[in-house]
C-alpha cells in the first residue's frame, strides 16, 4: 500500500486534481498509510466511494464488504485486532495490504469517512469474538439492519444492542440475549423502529398483551409469539381508541389457535374484504383467507387471517396449521392503493409442503405507465437533472412510454442497477433487478405485474414485446449483460427470441425439469455470449454432440447431476477442455487419472487457461498415488488459512492441502473435503 509517486509533495491544488482522478480503492488505499494521508483523503475526495458498508464478525475474524460505486465489490479480512497484513479481496484478485500499525477499529473507521457512507447497510454478529472487537462498535455511525444470529455470543449482543440500538433502524434476533424481564422490558421499550424476533417465544419474560401495547416500534414481526384471540381483539380495540403505540405500522404474530372471527373482530366494526386465492398453491390444499377493514379518522388498519388446510390422503379428514396474522397500517386516504398484506403459514403435519409457507396475496392496483406532468416539454437541459433525481423504476417506466422517451432515458440516466438475473418459467419470465420484480407473461404480454418494495402493481403494455422491454431495460440501465439467466421448466412461448439481443450472459443456469430442446438450443445459440454454464443434466444425445460443446470456449463450466457415463468420459477428455473453471459435481476419477492431469498441467502439456477443477474421488485418498512425481509439499497452517482466505471458489473447508509448482514458476493448490460421505478433490492455480 504505497505509491512510486511523491504525492504528498505536490501542492495541495495539484494534489486536489490528482485525487479526482484517482479509483475508489486507490483512495482508501491512500488514505491508510498515515495520519497525513488520512486527513487528505477525507477532506479532498469528494467523491462518495461507497454505495454500501457491510459488516460481519465471526469467531476467529471479521469481514467488510464495501460496495464501491461501480457495484464493483470490495472485500477486506482482519483476522485478530493489530495483524501486520489485511486481506483484501477485489475484482477477483486476492491481494495483501501491509498493516502500519493500525487497529481494526482505525481501519474501518478510516474507511467510513474517506468513503462517505453515513451508516452501515447491515451488521451481522456471528460467534464468540475476543473482546478487542467491542471496540470496533463505538466507531459505527448508523446501521441500516442489525442481524443477531444463533451462535453470537450473550456478551457481544448485549453490547451491540446496548451501543447500537440508538442509531439502528431494524434489528433482526434469532436469539434474543437477555436474562430477565427486567433486561428484555428496557430493551422492548426503547425506540427501536424495526424489530423481528424469530425462533423465541418469549415465555421465559413473561411475556403478553401489556408488553405488546408497551412497544414504541412502527414494525414488529414475533416470529413465535403466541397470543389468543381475545387478547388480538384487545390490541386492535386500543389501537382503535388510540391508546396503544401510535407509531406502528405493522404487526405480525402467530395466534393460539383456529381463527374465530367473532371474537377476533368483536367491537370492531370490521369491514369484510373480498377473498383472494393465491396462485401458487398446489391442488391438494385449500386455504380460507379473511380480509378485515377498520378506521379511526385519518388512519386506516388493514388485517389477513389464513387458515390453511392440507389433505394427505383423499378423506374427509383434515390437519389444521398454525396460524400467522399481519396487519398494516397507512393513511386513510391511500387505502385503496396501497393495501398490501402478507401472511405466512407454518405446517405442524406437512413438511413436504414448505415451498408455500409464505405467500404473498397482494390486492392489484392497476397503474398505467403515464407521468402527470409534461417532462417532454422541458428542454433537455432542464430535463437532464430531472432524470438524474429519478429512482430506477420511474426511469424505466419513463423509457418505456414512447421511442423519445426511450432515447431521452438511454442518454441522460447515468446509474447503473448492480445486476439484472432473468428466471425462465412454464408461463412468465421473471426479471431481477436490485429490489425491483417484473413478471412477463408470454411473448407480447397485455401487461406487466411488476413488485417493488412489496408492492405490487400492473403496468399495461403499449404494444411492445418482451424482447423489446428487456432489450430497452438493459440499455436504460447502462447494463450489459444479464447477471444470471435460469432455465426452469418447459414454457410455453419462445424465450430464445427473447433473449437473441443480449450482448452477454455472465451465468446460465439450465435446471432439471428444462426440457432438452430447449437446453440443447439455449447452449448452442448462447454460449459463445455466456461466460459460465452450471448444467444440472447434460442434454446432449450423443458423444459427438457432447465433444462439440465440451471443447468449446466456456470460461466457467459445472455439471450438478450427470457422471456422464453415457459419452464414455475419460482422462483425455478431461485434458482436451478450454474451460478456465470446470466442476464435476458427480464425475468420478480414479486417483491414477488425476496424478496423470495434474502431472501433464505441471509440464504445461494440457489446458493452459485452467485456474480451477472440481472432481469426484472414486475412493479414499491415497496420497503416495495421487501426488506420484509431482513434488507437492504439504500446507503449512499458515498457507492453508491464507489459502482458505483468498480462494475465489467457495467449499467446504478442506481437511488436507499440498501446493505443486510448475516448471514455469506457477503454484497450484490440491485440497481434498468430504460432504455427505462423498470426497471431493479440488485444483486450484493460485499465483
Amino acid at each position: 500500500m504505497a505509491t512510486p509517486f511523491p504525492l504528498l509533495r505536490l501542492p495541495r491544488l495539484a494534489l486536489i486534481d490528482v485525487f479526482q482522478h484517482m479509483k475508489h480503492i486507490e483512495v482508501i488505499a491512500f488514505s491508510l498509510l498515515s495520519e497525513r494521508t488520512y486527513n487528505l483523503s477525507k477532506y479532498l475526495y469528494k467523491t462518495r466511494s461507497s454505495r454500501y458498508i457491510a459488516l460481519r464478525i465471526e469467531d476467529n475474524y471479521l469481514t467488510m464488504r464495501v460496495t464501491l460505486p461501480d457495484w464493483s465489490p470490495l472485500t477486506l479480512y482482519f483476522h485478530t485486532n493489530v495483524s501486520k497484513t489485511v486481506e483484501v479481496f477485489y475484482q477477483h484478485k486476492p491481494v495483501q495490504w501491509k498493516n502500519v500499525g493500525l487497529s481494526t477499529k482505525q481501519w474501518i473507521e478510516r474507511i467510513f469517512n474517506v468513503s462517505k457512507c453515513p451508516s452501515l447497510s447491515k451488521l451481522t454478529l456471528n460467534g464468540a469474538p475476543g473482546d478487542n472487537v467491542f471496540s470496533v462498535l463505538d466507531v459505527i455511525p448508523k446501521v441500516t439492519k442489525l442481524k443477531i444470529w444463533v451462535n453470537c455470543s450473550n456478551t457481544l449482543a448485549k453490547r451491540a444492542v446496548e451501543v447500537l440500538a440508538p442509531v439502528t433502524s431494524s434489528i433482526r434476533f434469532f436469539k434474543v440475549p437477555f436474562s430477565n424481564r427486567e433486561e428484555f422490558l428496557k430493551f422492548w421499550m426503547s425506540n427501536v423502529d424495526c424489530l423481528s424476533i424469530y425462533n423465541d417465544h418469549l415465555s421465559r419474560f413473561q411475556f403478553n398483551l401489556n408488553d405488546l401495547l408497551a412497544s414504541n416500534a412502527v414494525k414488529l414481526e414475533l416470529d413465535e409469539v403466541p397470543l389468543s384471540l381475545r387478547d388480538l381483539n384487545r390490541f386492535f380495540f386500543n389501537w382503535m381508541n388510540k391508546t396503544s403505540n401510535h407509531m406502528l405500522k405493522n404487526l405480525s404474530l402467530k395466534s393460539l389457535e383456529e381463527i374465530n372471527r367473532d371474537i377476533l373482530v368483536e367491537g370492531l366494526d370490521a369491514t369484510h374484504f373480498k377473498i383472494l386465492f393465491s396462485p401458487d398453491l398446489d391442488t391438494s390444499a385449500f386455504e380460507i383467507k379473511l380480509l378485515l377493514h377498520v378506521s379511526i379518522p385519518l388512519f386506516s388498519l388493514c388485517f389477513q387471517l389464513v387458515l390453511q388446510q392440507r389433505r394427505r390422503t383423499p378423506t374427509v379428514h383434515t390437519h389444521p396449521c398454525i396460524v400467522f396474522l399481519e396487519m398494516f397500517v397507512f393513511p386513510e386516504r391511500h387505502f385503496s392503493r396501497v393495501a398490501v398484506v402478507r401472511c405466512g403459514l407454518s405446517s405442524t403435519i406437512d413438511s413436504s409442503s414448505s415451498s408455500h409457507h409464505h405467500s404473498f396475496v397482494p390486492t392489484l392496483s392497476t397503474t398505467e405507465m403515464t407521468t402527470p406532468f409534461p417532462f417532454l416539454r422541458l428542454p433537455r437541459l432542464a430535463l437532464i437533472p430531472v432524470l438524474q433525481h429519478m429512482e430506477l423504476i420511474e426511469v424505466i417506466a419513463f423509457s418505456l412510454i414512447s421511442k423519445r422517451a426511450f432515447n431521452h432515458s438511454k442518454c441522460f440516466y447515468k446509474v447503473s442497477p448492480g445486476s439484472i438475473e432473468l428466471l425462465v418459467g412454464p408461463y412468465a419470465i421473471e426479471t431481477r433487478i436490485d429490489d425491483l420484480t417484473m413478471l412477463f407473461y408470454g411473448n407480447v404480454p397485455e401487461w406487466v405485474e411488476i413488485l417493488h418494495h412489496d408492492k405490487l402493481m400492473r403496468w399495461i403494455n403499449a404494444g411492445l414485446s418482451t424482447k423489446q422491454w428487456i432489450q430497452r431495460i438493459l440499455a436504460v440501465t447502462k447494463c450489459p449483460s444479464l447477471d444470471k439467466v435460469i432455465l426452469n421448466e418447459k414454457p410455453k412461448y419462445d424465450v430464445l427470441s427473447v433473449l437473441d439481443g443480449v450482448s452477454k450472459i455472465f451465468n446460465l443456469h439450465i435446471k432439471p425439469k428444462c426440457c432438452n430442446a430447449l437446453a440443447k438450443r439455449a447452449v448452442e445459440v448462447l454460449s459463445p455470449v455466456t461466460s459460465s454454464i452450471t448444467l444440472f443434466r447434460v442434454p446432449l444425445s450423443n458423444q459427438e454432440e457432447f465433444l462439440r460443446f465440451w471443447m468449446g470456449n466456456v470460461e466457467c463450466l459445472c455439471i450438478r447431476y450427470d457422471d456422464l457415463s453415457r459419452f464414455q468420459f475419460n482422462l483425455n477428455d478431461l485434458l482436451a477442455s478450454n474451460a478456465v473453471k470446470l466442476e464435476l459435481r458427480k464425475v468420478p476419477m480414479s486417483l491414477r487419472d488425476l496424478n496423470r492431469f495434474f502431472s501433464c498441467w505441471l509440464h504445461r502439456t494440457s489446458n493452459h487457461r485452467l485456474e480451477h477443477l472440481s472432481v469426484q474421488s472414486l475412493k479414499n485418498i491415497n496420497e503416495d498415488v495421487l501426488l506420484k512425481g509431482l513434488n507437492a509439499t504439504r500446507f503449512t497452517e499458515q498457507q492453508a488459512i491464507h489459502f482458505q482466505s483468498i480462494r475465489v471458489v467457495c467449499h467446504p473447508e478442506f481437511t488436507r492441502g499440498f501446493e505443486v509448482r510448475r516448471i514455469d514458476g506457477k503454484l497450484a493448490a490440491i485440497t481434498f473435503y468430504t460432504t455427505f460421505g462423498t470426497t471431493y478433490i479440488n485444483f486450484d492455480v493460485w499465483s
